[in-house]
C-alpha cells in the first residue's frame, strides 16, 4: 500500500476521506493512515486505524504520534517474536 494508485484507489471504492494517507492494511479489514489534518511540531502526521464508515476522527484507533514511531515500533515486536520463535 501507499502508493498513489492505491490511496486513490481507498478513496473511490472506500470513501475514505482526501486529507487520509494510506499506509498499509491493518490485517483486520481496517487501512493504516496518515492524519494530515493534524500536523505536529516536526511537521509529522499521526498514525490511525480506519475503517469504511467511519467519519468520527476521535473515534478512531490511534497507532502512534508520528510514522517513524509507529513503524519502529513495528520493526521491534517483529525482531522480538522472530529472537522468541528460536
Amino acid at each position: 500500500m501507499g502508493s498513489v494508485a492505491e490511496i486513490l484507489d481507498a478513496r473511490s471504492l472506500y470513501g475514505i476521506p482526501s486529507d487520509l494517507i494510506v499506509a498499509m492494511f491493518d490485517g483486520m479489514g481496517g487501512l493504516v493512515v496518515l492524519d494530515s489534518s493534524k500536523v505536529n511540531q516536526e511537521g509529522e502526521y499521526p498514525v490511525l486505524v480506519w475503517n469504511p464508515g467511519v467519519v468520527d476522527r476521535e473515534s478512531m484507533g490511534r497507532l502512534g504520534d508520528d510514522f517513524g514511531s509507529f513503524v519502529f515500533a513495528l520493526c521491534q515486536r517483529a525482531v522480538t517474536r522472530w529472537r522468541e520463535s528460536d
